[in-house]
Parts: C-alpha cells; sequence; structure tokens
C-alpha cells in the first residue's frame, strides 16, 4: 500500500475508533438500557515461513489488521510497531507521535471485565 493511502487509513481508522468511543458515552449518559458495544473485524496472520522477514510481515499485518483495534479499545494506546510504520508512512498527527489516542484520560476507563461490553 503506497505510503499516503497507508497513512489515510491509520486517520480514518483512529476516527472510527473515536466516534465509537464518543457512541458509548452518550448511551451512557442518557442511561439508555441495553448493552453495548464495538464489533471487531478481527482475522488470524501467520507467517508464510520462519524467516525473520516473513515473521515479521505477519506481525506487522496482525497489528495493522487486530491490535490496531484491539490495543486502542483495551489499552488505550496503539501499537508502537505499528505507529513506526505510519509514521513511515507519512503519518504526522499528534496522537501518532504520543502513541496515545485523543481521549479524556481524566475519567476513569471501564472495562469489560466490569460492563461485559464496552
Amino acid at each position: 500500500m503506497p505510503g499516503g493511502a497507508l497513512a489515510a487509513q491509520a486517520v480514518d481508522t483512529h476516527n472510527h475508533l473515536l466516534a465509537h468511543g464518543r457512541a458509548v458515552e452518550v448511551f451512557r449518559e442518557m442511561g439508555l438500557p441495553g448493552r453495548i458495544g464495538i464489533a471487531l473485524n478481527l482475522s488470524p496472520v501467520y507467517a508464510a515461513s520462519e524467516r525473520p522477514k516473513d515473521v515479521a510481515a505477519a506481525r506487522l499485518e496482525d497489528g495493522i489488521l487486530n491490535r490496531w483495534f484491539l490495543d486502542a479499545v483495551l489499552r488505550g494506546s496503539y501499537p508502537e510497531d505499528v505507529l513506526q510504520r505510519y509514521r513511515a508512512a507519512g503519518l504526522r498527527t499528534a496522537w501518532a507521535r504520543t502513541r496515545q489516542p485523543q481521549a479524556d484520560r481524566s475519567r476513569p476507563r471501564t472495562t469489560t471485565s466490569q460492563t461485559g461490553a464496552l
């Protein structure tokens, strides 16, 4: 994927994750009945061989397809190896430099173990 498209993908998915987080906040603020969560389309990733180059490629692909979303939702940050790749592709945003999604860090996080859903 060309660098500009890869960087645009990072911005797009970051904005989707921010929108999800805000939707959850509004849902809870409104006191609506029911549960709310995110449905992630995760995929297993396997290296083509045990060669270091293939293992590294699989790790990056897993980071882009899976860990990018899981880490943001569950840890509140993006995987550093993926951020490095996006930076190399030309991504220049404050959240990419600091490794933290733009979120209100002053409020306590609710985890899936507490609610069953985010």
